[in-house]
């Protein structure tokens, strides 16, 4: 027998074995009394008829459905609230930033401003000791004409550095 001849015969006898089953279930069911409706579930009450099994399927649908709604609405709500939450942290946050920027950039002005201040300071002084230097250098060697040009020169460089001075301070005040 070539295996397509046993491929058919096992087929057969399957196929047989099948319907066998299938009556025999039929006929247990057709019973005296034996009725879909009426068959016990594994656990709980017995149901009298289809309708009752709707109207208990539909009540335990809404009941859970009244729940799902309720957790869904209390979710919202604490959803909410960490939004609130979150926003306010947000401008906390946002505010002490920009009171330290505030702050840092406060401190950088001040900063410049003294070390503005210690320089025109320092040049101020090298100009005084530079005019003092050419007093100096020229009072014993040219006499009186030397030496008003000394003094013309030693306050111009005063006068400079004055003007200088003021000049740095009225733009780091503005």
């Amino acid at each position: 027998m070539s295996n397509f001849t046993k491929s058919i015969v096992y087929s057969g006898v399957v196929l047989c074995a099948g319907l066998i089953a299938i009556f025999a279930i039929q006929s247990n069911m057709t019973e005296e009394g034996a009725q879909f409706g009426s068959i016990e579930p594994a656990a709980g009450e017995a149901m009298s008829s289809m309708s009752e099994a709707a109207e208990g399927l539909t009540d335990s649908i809404v009941k859970a459905s009244g729940e799902a709604m309720d957790a869904t609405k209390e979710a919202a709500a604490d959803a909410a609230e960490a939004t609130g939450d979150a926003v306010e942290a947000t401008k906390e946050a946002a505010a002490d930033a920009a009171e330290a920027t505030a702050e840092k950039a406060t401190d950088a002005v001040e900063a410049t401003k003294e070390a503005t201040s210690d320089a025109v300071e320092g040049a101020k002084e090298m100009a005084n000791d530079a005019a003092e230097a050419i007093e100096n250098a020229t009072e014993p060697a040219a006499g009186d004409v030397v030496e008003d040009a000394a003094e013309e020169a030693a306050d111009a460089a005063k006068e400079a550095a004055d003007e200088a001075k003021d000049a740095m301070d009225h733009k780091l005040a503005h």
